[in-house]
C-alpha cells in the first residue's frame, strides 16, 4: 500500500511501520516516515484495510514519495492519494480517465475518449459552503509492472474518503457491480461527493468503463 503526503491543515506526523501485525497495531501509527497525512486519509487507509486485518493478511505500507518502481513491482499495489501520490498519477496515465492539476492548483479529473468532459475540484481553496470534491476508484492489470493495481484517489481528501468508502462499503460497490459486465476485469470508476458545511455527502458514481 502507498499511501500520498502532503502537508495539510489538520494533519498529523507519525512514525513508520512497514508491516502490520495480526493482532491489529494502531494503524495510524504506520502512517509514515516523518510524512504529513490528513487524518481523513488515515481514516481512509483504516476502512481499506480493515478487511485484511480481519483476515490476518500481512501487507506492506509505506509513503509514496519513498517508494520505488522495483518495491511496485514486487506485488499487487493498492495506491491511496490523487495528486499527491506520484504513483498514482504516473499508473493512470494510460487509463481512460486521469488525473492532472493546472497552474492553479485545480485538479482535474478527464475522460480521454471525450476531450471535452472533465471535472474540477481545487483543494487548495477553502471550499464555498456548498461544493463538490471528484475521485477516481480503478482496478486493473498493469503490463508495465505485470502487477494487479487498485487505486483510491481523490482531487482532494473528501474525494478519497468518498472512493474510500465506495470501494470498503459492499453497498456502493455491488450495486455498481450489478450494472457492469462482470467478465471484465479492469475497471475505472469517477465518483463525486457534495461538500456540505465542509462534510461529504455519501460517494455518487458519475460515469464508469470496463474493459
Amino acid at each position: 500500500m502507498v499511501m500520498g503526503t502532503h502537508p495539510a491543515e489538520g494533519s498529523r506526523n507519525f512514525s513508520s511501520q512497514d508491516e502490520s501485525d495480526a493482532a491489529g497495531n494502531s494503524i495510524a501509527s504506520q502512517a509514515g516516515a516523518a510524512d504529513m497525512v490528513p487524518m481523513r486519509d488515515i481514516s481512509s487507509f483504516e476502512e481499506l484495510v480493515e478487511p485484511l486485518i480481519l483476515r490476518h493478511r500481512r501487507y506492506t505500507f509505506q509513503a509514496a514519495r519513498i517508494t520505488t518502481i522495483e518495491e511496485i513491482e514486487q506485488g499487487p499495489v493498492l495506491l491511496i492519494g490523487g495528486l499527491d501520490n506520484p504513483w498514482t498519477l504516473r499508473l493512470t496515465r494510460k487509463l481512460p480517465y486521469t488525473l492532472e492539476s493546472d497552474a492553479n492548483h485545480t485538479g482535474w479529473i478527464f475522460n480521454h475518449q471525450h476531450k471535452d468532459v472533465r471535472w474540477g475540484f481545487n483543494p487548495f481553496v477553502e471550499p464555498a459552503r456548498e461544493a463538490r470534491d471528484y475521485a477516481i476508484v480503478a482496478g486493473f492489470f498493469d503490463t508495465d509492472i505485470q502487477q494487479h493495481v487498485v487505486i483510491v484517489a481523490g482531487i482532494g481528501k473528501n474525494g478519497t474518503a468518498a472512493a474510500a468508502e465506495f470501494l470498503s462499503q459492499n453497498t456502493y460497490f455491488a450495486n455498481w457491480l450489478a450494472h457492469i459486465d462482470s467478465r471484465r476485469k479492469n475497471f475505472e470508476v469517477v465518483l463525486a461527493t457534495d461538500l456540505l458545511n465542509g462534510d461529504p455527502s455519501p460517494p455518487q458514481v458519475l460515469q464508469s468503463l470496463t474493459w
